[in-house]
């Protein structure tokens, strides 16, 4: 109901009353006896006219009284307006419930916070649109305000009529309705991104405090901020490094073209990652991997750059202590490979032999390719042997030798230096 009407159902209940009074009145004359003409005229004039002028003059108290009855139904329907602003207009829900905890009146931001229809809420218990698992709250700040008789407030999660859930503050106190009857007067605020906000801040300050190094540093690249762990790895604290530059962390490993590259990335791209090489406060020199990123406001101003440090030395080591593991036990393979195969040309050697005793008429390509087997079998035996897949000229001579002298069974000499 607007104000034009409830002024326009003042007016008619004004006017009705007004009605009344006046039957009324001439019920009652109607009762009294009516002074006769002859009774009138013996009324002395100048009591007449006293009378008169009483008259007139009440009449005009009258309309003074009707005049500050009218003007006192306007400030009432001016106040009436400004409730209706206060309360039904409020940015917050307010409630009144019974003793039972049954909703006896709502504004309108009570209906919108739980969406649902005023009169739809009225009757409804306000327990009915908590979330179960926060039954508990509801039930001791209502235990609680009862036993302290003071206004008490907790924050608990709602459902609203569509089944989504919010949080809310519930602030109550104890009061009465217009009968004198026991009442509670409940706030409803939601503070649904509050909480949330307290959730992105809380999961911030878990990943701030993770396992690698975090720097933040201002658009000018100074400092501002860094975690524990960049502390247990660069020997820097927070006052050390708050106002510095990353440069604090430069080594001689690199070049300054090389940081001014980085930087120049950043700018391009808004992150650069990689590995590079860092100098703790000691001065010990250790590799880590590092990821810079920039932030940007809401208008795409650069505001922040927020880097991630991790420590990769260890890692670096055990890399390359496997790739030395791989490279001997690859060795060791094909040193293996070769014996088996210099192993089988022996063999071949032998049955070669056996046939040119057997058939002397193939003696002379019997030791042609003899030789030539044995060539390729010294050759295997040295790869066998050494380490390096290089065979050394000595050593050549050297096994070729003994082959020789094997097979001829005659000795040979043969003088090389140490250092061939």
């Amino acid at each position: 109901m607007t104000s034009t009407d409830r002024r326009g159902g003042i007016a008619t209940a004004l006017n009705r009353t007004g009605q009344l009074r006046r039957r009324r009145a001439e019920d009652i004359a109607r009762g009294k006896a009516t002074p006769s003409l002859a009774e009138l005229s013996a009324i002395p004039p100048e009591e007449m006219q006293r009378v008169i002028y009483e008259l007139y003059v009440h009449q005009i108290e009258l309309e003074m009284q009707n005049e500050d009855l009218r003007l006192a139904h306007v400030e009432l329907d001016r106040e009436r307006s400004r409730y209706f602003d206060l309360y039904d207009l409020a940015p917050v829900g307010y409630c009144t419930l019974d003793e039972d905890g049954l909703i006896l009146q709502a504004n309108l931001c009570a209906a919108s916070l739980l969406r649902a229809q005023r009169d739809e809420l009225v009757g409804q218990a306000l327990s009915r649109f908590i979330l179960e698992e926060d039954h508990d709250i509801y039930h001791v700040l209502r235990q609680h305000m009862l036993a302290v008789g003071e206004a008490q407030s907790r924050e608990l999660r709602m459902v609203k009529g569509d089944g989504a859930v919010l949080w809310v503050n519930v602030a109550a106190t104890i009061t009465q309705d217009e009968i004198g009857a026991p009442a509670w007067r409940v706030v409803l605020s939601d503070i649904t991104e509050r909480k949330q906000t307290q959730e992105k801040l809380r999961i911030a300050a878990i990943a701030f405090e993770s396992h690698s190094g975090i720097v933040v540093m201002d658009a000018e690249r100074k400092i501002l901020r860094v975690n524990h762990a960049f502390t247990q790895m660069t020997g820097y604290c927070e006052q050390e490094a708050k106002g510095k530059t990353t440069s604090l962390l430069s080594s001689d490993l690199h070049p300054m073209a090389f940081y001014d590259g980085v930087w120049l990335e950043v700018q391009r791209r808004d992150m650069w990652e990689g590995e590079i090489w860092q100098r703790r406060k000691s001065g010990e020199d250790y590799s880590a991997r590092v990821t810079i990123t920039a932030v940007r406001d809401e208008a795409g101003k650069l505001s922040h750059y927020v880097a991630d440090h991790t420590d990769v030395t260890n890692h670096r080591l055990m890399e390359q202590q496997r790739l030395r593991n791989e490279s001997a036990h690859r060795d060791m393979l094909v040193r293996e490979v070769h014996h088996r195969i210099k192993n089988n040309l022996q063999g071949i050697l032998g049955i070669l032999r056996r046939y040119a005793n057997t058939h002397p008429e193939t003696a002379d390509a019997m030791h042609h390719a003899i030789s030539q087997v044995q060539t390729i079998s010294v050759i295997h035996g040295l790869q066998g042997r050494v380490v390096t897949a290089a065979v050394l000229l000595c050593e050549l001579i050297g096994a070729i030798a003994d082959e020789v002298q094997n097979l001829w069974q005659t000795p040979i000499a043969h003088e090389l230096s140490l250092e061939c």
